[in-house]
């Protein structure tokens, strides 16, 4: 399973029409087609921002996977999507600042971004970016080990606590036995 994000290269996305624009066959004549040069340009972009991935051409040349070392981009002619598998790593801050960065190129470009699992639409960096550190947030609190929140660690504290209670008490008892 994963995590994932589509941008559409238009601003008229609704709950309504997205599945329409999501479409793999989109053609050069529709407006939100993604051609072969805007696919290479928005690779070319990642890679002089510093962003490290493999690329995989389709074998009939019309799509391109970006193969970063936890997740991928995918570009194709009606979409480019973002594929986070749920990891711990892919809710790090690193990971968060690349999507981030993935997108605010996108977002500059034009295109609108879907979050089909909360079915919001992103037009902007800002706001996208404050849904993007709330996801993280969410799967951090999932992968986080048991007793690594605050009422977790709380809770660990009194029990460790009523343990070591305990013990002293016994030990008393036992000490006092053998005393008497």
């Amino acid at each position: 399973m994963s995590y994932d994000l589509y941008f559409v290269k238009s601003k008229k996305l609704t709950l309504e029409n997205v599945d329409e624009f999501l479409a793999d066959d989109a053609s050069e004549s529709d407006e939100h087609f993604i051609s072969k040069a805007l696919m290479k340009e928005i690779r070319e972009t990642l890679e002089n921002n510093g962003l490290s991935f493999k690329t995989c051409e389709g074998e009939a040349g019309d799509s391109w996977e970006l193969n970063f070392e936890t997740y991928q981009v995918s570009m194709f002619h009606s979409q480019i999507a973002i594929s986070l598998p749920y990891w711990d790593i892919n809710s790090s801050d690193t990971i968060g600042n690349e999507v981030k960065l993935i997108s605010k190129g996108l977002f500059e470009k034009g295109f609108t971004g879907c979050d089909p699992q909360t079915s919001k639409f992103y037009t902007d960096l800002a706001a996208f970016s404050t849904e993007v550190n709330q996801i993280n947030e969410q799967v951090n609190e999932h992968f986080a080990p048991a007793g690594t929140n605050r009422e977790s660690r709380k809770a660990w504290r009194l029990i460790k606590l009523g343990i070591v209670f305990a013990l002293v008490v016994l030990l008393i008892r036992f000490l006092a036995s053998l005393i008497g």
